[in-house]
């Protein structure tokens, strides 16, 4: 009888050390300021993404690998996140830079082609009118990498 006193104890000890470090780490969790930092930076490498697309003349495809990676880090950074909602948050951001990437080299090209500026281009076209030249230039290939950016997003969102 007192050895299984003596187990029910260590259970439910370690139960009890279980459920604070669980309320600990959960009271660090900052989800909003994980969703603040993931979309800023993903509106940063979008630029990013667009201004080296629009430089070169070449849409490189690694970019939105390296997207991915940069706001679920930050959303991990900043979120500490150890929940499936982190993981979406980032995988969501990531998608959303590309489309965003995507969406700002169509005006940045826009503004190149027509000797305008860029805020310029920006104001001067309707989104439907964007969205309509980005449906033309998707590829197949543009599925697999947003694929990937959307997975590194999710994947380094969740603490490790």
């Amino acid at each position: 009888m007192e050895e299984n006193e003596s187990i029910e104890s260590v259970a439910a000890t370690n139960e009890e050390i279980f459920n604070d470090s669980f309320a600990e780490v959960g009271s660090k969790q900052n989800l909003v300021l994980g969703i603040v930092c993931s979309l800023l930076t993903a509106i940063v490498c979008a630029l990013i993404w667009a201004a080296i697309t629009v430089a070169t003349g070449y849409q490189i495809g690694y970019m939105a690998i390296g997207l991915g990676f940069l706001v679920g880090k930050v959303n991990h950074f900043t979120g500490r996140g150890n929940t499936v909602v982190f993981g979406v948050v980032g995988a969501v951001m990531a998608l959303l830079g590309c489309v965003l990437g995507n969406y700002m080299t169509i005006i940045g090209f826009t503004a190149s082609e027509l000797n305008m500026g860029y805020l310029e281009a920006f104001n001067s076209f309707s989104f439907s009118t964007v969205f309509e030249a980005m449906k033309e230039n998707f590829s197949v290939i543009d599925i697999l990498f947003y694929g990937i950016a959307g997975y590194e997003g999710f994947k380094f969102s969740l603490m490790h």
